[in-house]
């Protein structure tokens, strides 16, 4: 029997169909006649923007996407979130169309999501590097201006976060010694850093929030590069620091002013090689599963 079938152009174009031409239509109702007629994609990589997708989302989509016909692409919608069919391979060949079955494995990529920063602030952050500039300048001009841009250029909408994190040592020989209300949090370090021919082990980790959940347009950029400036400017003040002078050779310590409950215990604060990024990695990968 002839019956006439319609189509939008641009699906016309990407599957190679001409006009007046003669088509056949065969419903392909399982995975079996599925991978009998060639259709079955073994691999499908889709697109999120503007949407925010955790784990469970993407195993929700793969069981939705279930004996789902998709070309390259097609927009697919489940539950108000959107992905756009970006690649499609059946075997090791790319297609142009196909029939999505349990499986397909399924990529998932999105252009929207929450990305944390970790500046561990160390001694090394207040020295110059050969160019003149202080390597936090370097952090602040280049790093995040290439990585903005960057995400500028693929219209990425990402919801940033940036902490500034630091570990003060402290010339005690334990925790014990520490005041009181100075031992909460206070841990020991093997490996320690070393401070006028002694080795310090004793130490405190800060951590201060300087940009939540900002969502960066044009504007945005601009103010969160001003607002990591301003807390460098006054982070030593915030951890209680005063310039130290020169305390090893091209570098620059922050010794830590007496406080009124810690006379007898000026802090140091470390260098990247004594830092806690693993720690500050596990906090975060704890916080998000």
């Amino acid at each position: 029997m002839s019956q006439k079938l319609s189509v939008k152009n641009k699906v016309a174009e990407k599957l190679g169909l001409d006009i007046y031409a003669d088509t056949m239509i065969r419903v392909i109702q399982n995975p079996a006649e599925a991978d009998a007629a060639g259709l079955h994609l073994d691999f499908v990589q889709l697109s999120f923007s503007n949407t925010f997708i955790s784990r469970c989302d993407t195993w929700r989509f793969q069981l939705y996407l279930g004996m789902t016909t998709v070309f390259l692409g097609k927009k697919v919608e489940m539950s108000g979130m959107e992905a756009t069919v970006k690649e499609m391979l059946i075997g090791d060949k790319p297609a142009k169309c196909g029939v999505i079955t349990h499986a397909t494995k399924l990529t998932f990529r999105t252009r929207s999501a929450q990305v944390f920063w970790l500046v561990q602030m160390s001694q090394e952050m207040w020295e110059f590097s050969p160019d003149g500039e202080l390597k936090f300048e370097t952090f602040l001009n280049r790093f995040t201006q290439d990585v903005f841009n960057g995400w500028k250029a693929l219209q990425c909408n990402h919801c940033l976060s940036i902490i500034l994190f630091s570990r003060i040592f402290y010339d005690v020989d334990s925790i014990e010694e520490l005041p009181e209300e100075m031992r909460a949090g206070a841990g020991v370090d093997a490996q320690g850093e070393h401070h006028n021919g002694k080795l310090l082990k004793v130490y405190r980790d800060f951590y201060k929030p300087v940009v939540m959940n900002s969502m960066l347009q044009e504007d945005s950029r601009k103010s969160v590069v001003s607002v990591l400036w301003e807390e460098f400017v006054k982070y030593p003040t915030h951890l209680g620091f005063t310039h130290g002078g020169s305390g090893r050779e091209g570098g620059v310590l922050w010794r830590k002013e007496p406080l009124e409950t810690d006379r007898q215990h000026g802090g140091l604060q470390n260098t990247k090689r004594s830092g806690e990024e693993l720690r500050e990695i596990d906090i975060e990968a704890t916080r998000l599963l």
